[in-house]
């Protein structure tokens, strides 16, 4: 711009000035030759010129000045659209820009701002700043900040904080950066600010400062842990720490070796209460409560902790403060348990509990610093001893150390060793005769030497034979290094005669190692570059394949993988190539010629041959071994169900004796011909249908009552003959082939019954389209070879029942799951899916087992085994139906917890004229007999009940009243106690649910009783 203002400045000066000339030659000529003649006379040459001068002169300022107004227009727009950018750079700032005048009036302020305030520009620019958007209780701090701005400037508070307050009362805390604006004279005009919205900063600043005190502890714990190398002292100082930096009310820690027995305590807030805690420790008896902790990785808290605790720990406390304990552990290695008390409402603290996790953590670290240091020192003890042993025992080992030079082999220093290794009586004498070179057995093997140490400058594990001073030949190795400036070689030498004479003896033990290796019972392989290079006799027995097929080299080794395991062998030789870790040991199924699959267990190494990879490996056939895992783990799975199918009957069985008891009840109470009566009919059969249901998950689960006699099968099942025809129907046959001389076996006969009639009907069902059913008995020696075959069989003499069909069969699938409960094939309504489930439980609670046998399109064959007695068989007697229901006037006391239960026996025996007296527990029934022993007269009660049980309750009285009769109800019992009182005189069991007609004979029976 300065050059174009210059250029025009001279071309106007240079215009002027010619025009003057011009005017100047004008003039003379005028006067020279008057004016009539200068219109007719010829310009004056150089006249021509200055006028040519001042024509371009002018056109040079004309071009100037047109340029000068296009570059005024190019510096508008420009100037506009740098206007614009800093406008647009206002409005999407990340701070609020605020301009405000000497009276703290907004004169400006960018959209940020005003999306901040919650206010449009129209209604913040012109407002004061302070009284507007500055909260009361900080405007006369603002108010100062801003005085002092103006009158001191940029030196008075550049930075400071201040909150605002928006539309709606929200406070936002801005960080502010002021500037003081100033006229042509140095005078304040107002204030430039750019503030920062630091609202969020404030509140993680604050959790960063809750955060650093709970870290707190943790340091003070690592400063402990560093420091410290005394376990005792270490733990005092922890405790102690953690009631000083955490508040917690109490802390203590027990140290246990790996058997956990009692090793130290530390403690800090308990003084003499810790002293309990202390003996029971010393006892090798940690309280419970805290048991659970050592016995887990997880934090145990207690969220309320009573006054009245036991435990020793928390005497003294209130209910206001609760407890936290975390197993001490670091690399595997459990040292202990640290428990502390503090605040109850910390105790479910995220933050807290993490704390405590840290805590322990370094804790558990210190002490294994602690150990490590301790088992460091106890090996620098022993390396001190080891090092006095060594240099004992290298001062009579059998290796020389020499110096030889090199020139002529001539021994310039040895020890003692090497002289006795040559034959000499000292050190000093094979330094004065000995020389090396004349004493080589192969005097190319000096050469050998030379040309290699010469070159390397040291020679490794270097063979050569040597004469020694008596004429006898000895083998050496010797690694020696060379030093060129003295002319000599020093090195270690050992005599390996007697190696060189043992590798001769392993070339003879080699061939009976291979003798061993083929007479062995592993399967030995040798793989090289993927190919089979050895295999012995045993593999060929597992494989089916003869040496000469394995070892050719068109053999794939993948033939002899079977294709479930191909993926995962071949993913092993990727990862070999890549050359990637591979295991030692793994399974895979490998498949023979003849295709039999079978389970392998591999145990491989890999190592360098040569300049091939090449893997050695031994395989053991476990496929028997995987068989009889997979049937250990069927029969826990049942055992699993069927704990939770009893579980479900027996709560089930109280709740059907309620529904059936009131039907019953209310069938009673009204008329033959009342409309409800076909609905209670109902609702009996129901229950009746559930019962069954109920009886038959008892009996899956093995939580019925069994009433167990000596009985022949062969009997029970000619009885049954005509029913089960009926069963199967006509186009069905049924044969039954019925051992000779039959053992006898104890079991219940109506659960005997009830097995054959659901194998039967299984049976029926798998031939919709008829067939032939046999039922067959016999008598079986189970063997050690039949045990190997199906897990968890008792070895000795058993009665089978085999009940063999030619129906559909079933798959391995179905197979495997055909005795669980609810498990059908049948269509939906067709089936509970609980026969076979039932059949199961009946037969192992008989002390039995089961087995199916099945192929599809065959058939199946169902065997139950039963142990055989060596008793006589007893015969079976059969139930009568009772024509009528059998009333009294008794006594009778009705102990049950469940209240639907107790009513529905009140109700009932109350209607058969008996006197009743309730109870709801066994304590309570206490109470009542006392009140009325002399009137009371037979006691029913349930077998299962909340703190004292039906049995417990028999005992107590028949101390008191050895005559008084009872009565068991339940809806099932494991306990083997009861099942042998069951068969003792005067005591009767009612299975649940039951009928009125059942409670009321049962009462009457044993009422009846002598």
């Amino acid at each position: 711009m300065r050059i174009e203002i210059k250029v025009i400045i001279i071309s106007i000066f240079l215009g002027i000035l010619f025009w003057i000339l011009d005017a100047v030659i004008g003039a003379i000529f005028f006067f020279d030759i008057g004016f009539r003649e200068l219109l007719i006379t010829d310009i004056p040459q150089r006249q021509i010129y200055v006028r040519i001068a001042t024509i371009i002169s002018l056109l040079v300022l004309g071009i100037v000045v047109s340029g000068l107004i296009s570059r005024y227009k190019s510096l508008l727009k420009t100037h506009q659209f740098e206007r614009d950018i800093a406008e647009q750079f206002l409005d999407t700032a990340g701070v609020i820009i605020l301009k405000l005048n000497k009276r703290a009036e907004v004169t400006l302020i960018n959209k940020y701002g005003c999306d901040i305030l919650q206010f449009a520009e129209s209604e913040i620019v012109g407002k004061n700043w302070i009284e507007s958007f500055v909260p009361p209780r900080k405007r006369e701090e603002v108010r100062r900040v801003f005085q002092r701005l103006l009158e001191e400037g940029t030196t008075a508070f550049p930075q400071h904080e201040h909150a605002l307050v928006n539309k709606y009362g929200d406070e936002k805390v801005i960080a502010w950066n002021n500037r003081v604006l100033q006229d042509n004279k140095g005078n304040a005009t107002g204030i430039l600010s750019s503030g920062k919205n630091i609202t969020e900063q404030r509140e993680i600043g604050r959790r960063i400062g809750h955060l650093q005190a709970v870290v707190r502890a943790i340091i003070n714990v690592s400063h402990l842990v560093a420091k410290e190398k005394n376990r005792d002292s270490l733990l005092n100082e922890v405790c102690q720490n953690l009631i000083r930096t955490r508040g917690y009310y109490s802390a203590w820690v027990a140290l246990f070796d790996e058997d956990r027995k009692f090793l130290m305590a530390a403690e800090a807030g308990l003084k003499e209460r810790f002293e309990p805690i202390y003996q029971q420790l010393k006892a090798n008896e940690l309280p419970d409560r805290w048991r659970k902790a050592l016995d887990c990785s997880e934090i145990l808290t207690i969220s309320s902790i009573p006054s009245s605790s036991s435990d020793e720990h928390q005497k003294g406390t209130s209910k206001s403060k609760g407890a936290m304990a975390i197993r001490l552990e670091h690399e595997n290695t459990v040292y202990g348990v640290l428990v502390v008390s503090l605040p109850a409402d910390l105790v479910d603290n995220m933050e807290e509990q993490h704390l405590f996790r840290e805590l322990s953590r370094e804790i558990s670290l210190g002490l294994y610093k602690i150990q490590v240091e301790d088992q460091r020192k106890a090996a620098e003890e022993a390396l001190r001893v080891s090092e006095e042993t060594y240099r004992n025992l290298f001062s009579n080992a059998q290796v020389g150390l020499f110096r030889t030079r090199i020139e002529d082999g001539k021994v310039l220093e040895c020890n003692e060793q090497a002289a006795i290794m040559f034959g000499f009586g000292s050190r000093e004498e094979a330094i004065e005769k000995y020389q090396t070179q004349n004493n080589y057995v192969d005097p190319g093997a000096r050469d050998r030497m030379l040309n290699e140490i010469m070159t390397k400058g040291e020679v490794k594990g270097f063979e050569a034979e040597f004469i020694g001073k008596d004429g006898a030949s000895l083998w050496t190795r010797f690694s020696a290094k060379l030093y060129r400036e003295h002319g000599w070689i020093e090195g270690v030498i050992e005599d390996i005669t007697e190696k060189k004479r043992a590798e001769n003896a392993l070339r003879d033990s080699e061939a009976k190692y291979r003798n061993l290796v083929e007479q062995s019972n592993d399967v030995i392989y040798l793989i090289v570059e993927d190919k089979l290079e050895y295999v012995n006799q045993k593999f060929c027995e597992l494989t089916g394949y003869s040496r000469e097929e394995v070892v050719s080299p068109d053999f794939d080794i993948m033939n002899l993988v079977d294709t479930e395991s191909r993926r995962m062998i071949e993913e092993f030789k990727d990862k070999g190539i890549r050359g990637e870790k591979l295991p030692d040991h793994y399974e895979f199924k490998a498949i023979t010629k003849n295709g039999r699959v079978l389970d392998i267990e591999a145990s491989v190494s890999r190592f360098r041959l040569g300049e091939s990879v090449a893997i050695q490996g031994i395989l053991h056939d476990v496929t028997e071994k995987r068989r009889l895992e997979a049937q250990l783990l069927q029969s826990q799975r049942m055992e699993g169900i069927g704990r939770l199918a009893g579980g479900v009957a027996h709560d089930f069985n109280n709740l059907l004796t309620a529904i059936s008891g009131h039907a019953e009840l209310a069938t009673l109470k009204i008329d033959s011909e009342h409309p409800v009566k076909e609905d209670l009919t109902e609702i009996e059969k129901a229950a009746m249908r559930a019962s069954n249901l109920t009886k038959q998950l008892l009996a899956f689960s093995r939580k019925q009552t069994l009433i167990p006699k000596v009985v022949d099968l062969n009997s029970i099942i000619t009885d049954m003959d005509t029913m089960l025809r009926r069963i199967i129907g006509e186009d069905i046959a049924l044969t039954t082939i019925p051992a000779d001389d039959l053992l006898p076996v104890k079991a219940d006969v109506g659960q005997i019954e009830q097995v054959l009639i659901n194998l039967v009907v299984n049976a029926r069902d798998a031939m919709p389209s008829g067939g032939i059913l046999i039922i067959e008995t016999s008598n079986v020696n189970i063997t050690e070879e039949l045990m190997r075959m199906h897990a968890k069989v008792e070895p000795g003499s058993y009665v089978t029942i085999a009940v063999s069909d030619t129906g559909e069969g079933m798959s391995p699938e179905i197979k495997d799951k055909i005795f669980e409960p609810f498990f059908t094939t049948k269509e939906v309504g067709q089936g509970t899916g609980l026969g076979l489930s039932t059949v199961y439980g009946i037969v192992k609670q008989s002390g039995g087992y089961i087995w199916v046998y099945s192929e599809p399109g065959i058939g199946s064959t169902f065997r139950v085994y039963l142990p055989a007695v060596e008793e006589e068989a007893e015969a079976i007697e059969r139930i009568e139906d009772v024509d009528e229901i059998p009333k009294g006037e008794e006594t009778v006391l009705v102990v049950e917890d469940e209240d639907a239960v107790r009513e529905v026996a009140v109700s009932v025996l109350e209607r058969q004229g008996y006197k009743i007296l309730a109870a709801k527990t066994g304590a309570e029934a206490l109470k009542v007999v006392s009140q009325h022993k002399d009137d009371i007269d037979l006691v029913l009660t349930d077998v299962i009940m909340p703190i004292m049980g039906g049995l417990e309750l028999s005992r107590k009285l028949h101390l008191k009243l050895p005559n008084l009769k009872v009565l068991f109800m339940s809806g099932y019992t494991s306990s083997t106690i009861f099942h042998q009182r069951l068969l003792e005189p005067g005591m009767t069991y009612l299975q649940k649910p039951f009928r009125a007609d059942e409670l009321a004979v049962s009462i009457r029976k044993i009422l009846d009783s002598q």
